[in-house]
């Protein structure tokens, strides 16, 4: 069966309709995804499935403004969508982000994983967030992202104010250090796994695999039909997933206003 690539990225949007710092509007066949405390264009943007049109697009431009963001747009690679890489390229805009959805298609792994803990309390969490700091260091070839520090602000006050148990914190100790983090979120059947990373000092040992794997068998448990995450084409994490038994199935693209 072919996979609704609309679909995912919809529960991913939809994910974010769950936290108490973004914002999710749908209006007629057009999802805006507004973040209040993060004005980045990937925390911020129209999600669309169809070729828009000039009105569509202009309430989209509007609608950013009024928010003191810049128009983004974002949709998958299916083919009635590619026209929109020219339309937008023609009317100001560029392209900043291509991901890739990669899916665990395998059964659930079995693996030891005794040495890592879901985090429950605040003082666990400040071990969370600082081992998830330290693993995004800068100018770290094998992180694409670059520090993480502002990012980390959004965690926190994603925290704080956690209100259900849709997102699992998960943290890998190595003789009584933590040396690794990851999130799982659940929502309409889907598990979305982010924030991975491990500190530099253990890398190659085997940790950021073996937290990425408990989110998928943590997934699994939540009965999930899909188990997935997005990586950039050519970055490290899009070989490392791969490596480890991730299959890519699409990609999607996100343009935002020069």
């Amino acid at each position: 069966m072919e996979m609704d690539k609309y679909k995912i990225l919809k529960t991913f949007a939809d994910i974010h309709r769950d936290s108490p710092l973004s914002k999710v509007i749908v209006k007629d066949k057009i999802t805006y995804i507004y973040c209040d405390n993060n004005s980045e264009f990937w925390w911020n943007y129209a999600l669309v499935d169809h070729i828009i049109s000039d009105n569509e697009l202009k309430e989209i431009e509007e609608y950013f403004i009024s928010k003191d963001r810049r128009s983004s747009i974002y949709f998958s690679d299916d083919e009635k969508n590619m026209p929109l890489k020219n339309i937008l390229q023609k009317k100001g805009y560029k392209i900043v982000a291509k991901d890739v959805w990669l899916f665990w298609d395998k059964p659930a792994p079995e693996i030891e994983d005794s040495n890592i803990v879901e985090i429950i309390n605040n003082k666990d969490f400040e071990k969370w967030i600082n081992t998830f700091i330290e693993s995004y260091p800068k100018n770290d070839p094998k992180n694409p992202y670059g520090e993480q520090t502002e990012f980390s602000e959004v965690l926190k006050k994603s925290w704080q104010a956690k209100s259900d148990n849709n997102d699992k914190y998960y943290l890998l100790y190595n003789k009584q250090i933590p040396v690794a983090t990851a999130i799982l979120t659940s929502h309409n059947k889907m598990g979305y796994i982010s924030a991975v990373g491990s500190i530099p000092s253990v890398r190659g040992k085997g940790f950021g695999k073996k937290i990425s794997l408990h989110c998928v068998k943590e997934s699994f448990k939540q009965k999930n039909k899909y188990h997935f995450l997005a990586t950039e084409k050519g970055d490290y994490p899009h070989d490392f997933y791969q490596r480890i038994g991730f299959e890519p199935k699409f990609t999607s693209y996100l343009f935002t206003k020069k």
